[in-house]
């Protein structure tokens, strides 16, 4: 009885990195500074985001940063990891268990892995990684109505209405994030010969 239908919403990775840069950037001009060293000057570069083991995250970050005091400085990549989420039929996506995935025992690199390891940059990336699946699920599930929604077929009409919309649990994909959607409605065929 009624129809049911599942309705892939996937945000690509590369959509969150120029987020995940620009809120870096943000950050650094508001200044950061870090435990033991203090005030640092900070220049971000690239940002990439991919999936990785255990329903993770991994967002790598370029970055070239100077202690104000002391000279010391490091250019270099190094690894953050984070666990997205979003609760029961919530289409918005935030970010928890930020992580510093990078270890290393060397001095030059030092510096980059305690900026990493800042409280400031894990919420600023956490808050980098928040999405709104919203705009993108209500845009699926009008074209999907649209689809399907009033359309003749020869001698026949089909038309449907969407009664209920539910999403599921966030998923980390290889292609994305992945957000399953189900729906449900009404069915109706008419027989309604032309001319």
């Amino acid at each position: 009885p009624g129809l049911r239908f599942f309705v892939p919403v996937l945000a690509d990775y590369r959509e969150l990195e120029p987020v995940v840069q620009r809120t870096l950037r943000k950050l650094a001009a508001r200044g950061i500074s870090i435990t033991g060293v203090g005030p640092v000057d900070v220049r971000f570069g690239d940002v990439t985001v991919y999936a990785t083991t255990g329903g993770r995250l991994a967002i790598g970050v370029k970055a070239s940063v100077r202690a104000r005091e002391g000279g010391a400085s490091a250019t270099g990549e190094a690894w953050l990891s984070a666990l997205p989420y979003n609760d029961p039929g919530s289409q918005y996506v935030r970010a928890r268990n930020i992580q510093l995935a990078t270890r290393t025992d060397s001095r030059a690199v030092d510096l980059l892995i305690r900026l990493l390891d800042t409280t400031q940059v894990q919420e600023a990336v956490a808050l980098a990684l928040q999405h709104d699946f919203g705009p993108d699920y209500r845009k699926v599930i009008d074209k999907a109505h649209r689809a399907i929604g009033h359309r003749r077929e020869g001698d026949f009409i089909l038309s449907t209405t969407i009664t209920n919309v539910v999403n599921g649990h966030l998923r980390v994909t290889g292609a994305g994030l992945f957000l399953p959607v189900r729906a449900e409605g009404d069915a109706r065929i008419d027989y309604r010969p032309r001319g």
